[in-house]
């Protein structure tokens, strides 16, 4: 449940969402199949106080923009972002505001500032930047609203501000996030379930490596990628406007592949193949399977660059090469591949060989310390 908290003199308040890794599960969510992540200790934090005549104004340490708008303005309508707004932080707020003031009846305000502890790119941070917002509007409004209605409100504002069709695994682990517990997420039914890390999984540590690759979602192939597995999955013989692979069986796929094309092949495997995986994951997670673990981030990684064809040149070049550093035990993409993060899990005591692999790699480390 959001934590809410009632204002009757407008005090300093904060609220905070985490970012979030994703070591297996990726591209499974908007074909409704499993999904997973962890959240980090790391994450956004707005600080500042309620409005009482529902007035916004609300800053960033991080972007020059300031967010000014009030709880009682219309949102745009679906489509109607420019595409100035649209490329701003700014854009995620006045959307989540916008969606809950379609369901909650909102007065007061915000007046504070918001501020992130890593640098954008692959770890949610869009998704943490609408929950924090989310957070801090129903806190200054005293109001609640369950983990798994945010989690759908926060999916359908971030697609109807970009259009992109995004599915539930941020906003799904970042508001269901336990410490040392997998979320696992059935995007098809919208349930969450947490797997906790067996007593006996090996000391390891999480790293995110920036290999200068920024990303603006709507500018990447992320939803040509989901129109490709729609139309494979209709072949497959899912009917429906939107179809997904997530309701295409192994047995089906090996039945009737010889009608896909090689591309939507490609798709098709690597969705039924990490679907899998996902569930390879749970199971190394109870049983305390770091190897098993560390070998299903590098097979969904492969699978994302060979099968559903991600990933920059250099990122894929710095994923590969990262696997050799002492220590490392598995490399991956932070999140869709378009951009941003690579994800490390390394053996306890492996920071100096990384830190010498990324200062000769002319990238940035950064430790991410799961909740």
């Amino acid at each position: 449940m959001i934590c809410v908290m009632k204002l009757e003199t407008a005090p300093v308040f904060e609220a905070f969402a985490p970012y979030r890794i994703s070591p297996v599960g990726a591209h499974t969510d908007h074909q409704g199949g499993l999904c997973s992540g962890l959240t980090l200790s790391e994450g956004i934090t707005f600080r500042g106080r309620a409005t009482m005549d529902g007035s916004i104004t609300v800053s960033s340490r991080d972007f020059a923009e300031v967010w000014s708008s009030s709880v009682q303005a219309s949102p745009p309508l679906v489509g109607g972002w420019s595409a100035a707004v649209v490329g701003s932080w700014r854009a995620y707020a006045e959307g989540i505001r916008g969606a809950l003031s379609a369901c909650r009846s909102l007065t007061r305000g915000l007046h504070g500032e918001l501020q992130g502890t890593l640098p954008c790119g692959g770890i949610a941070s869009s998704a943490a930047l609408q929950v924090v917002v989310l957070r801090a509007l129903l806190a200054a409004n005293g109001l609640e609203l369950s983990d798994a209605e945010a989690m759908v409100l926060v999916r359908d504002s971030e697609r109807a501000v970009t259009g992109a069709p995004v599915g539930l695994l941020d906003p799904g682990v970042i508001l269901h996030g336990r410490a040392r517990t997998l979320v696992v997420i059935d995007c098809a039914a919208a349930t969450v379930r947490g797997h906790r890390f067996a007593a006996r999984f090996p000391a390891h540590e999480w790293w995110l490596l920036d290999v200068g690759a920024p990303r603006e979602l709507p500018a990447t192939p992320y939803a040509q990628r989901v129109h490709e597995c729609a139309q494979a999955a209709r072949v497959l013989g899912v009917e429906g406007e939107a179809p997904t692979l997530g309701r295409v069986s192994v047995e089906t796929l090996r039945r009737r592949r010889v009608q896909l094309s090689p591309l939507l092949i490609k798709r098709a495997e690597h969705v039924l193949s990490e679907i899998k995986r996902v569930r390879l994951a749970v199971n190394a997670v109870a049983t305390g399977d770091l190897t098993a673990f560390a070998a299903l981030m590098n097979a969904s990684a492969e699978s994302l660059v060979q099968l559903f064809e991600v990933g920059l040149p250099q990122s894929i070049a710095q994923l590969r090469a990262a696997r050799a550093v002492p220590g490392v035990l598995a490399a991956t993409f932070a999140g869709g591949g378009f951009g941003g993060h690579l994800l490390l899990l390394a053996h306890a005591g492996a920071e100096p060989a990384l830190r010498r692999f990324a200062s000769g790699a002319g990238c940035l480390l950064h430790q991410a310390h799961p909740s």
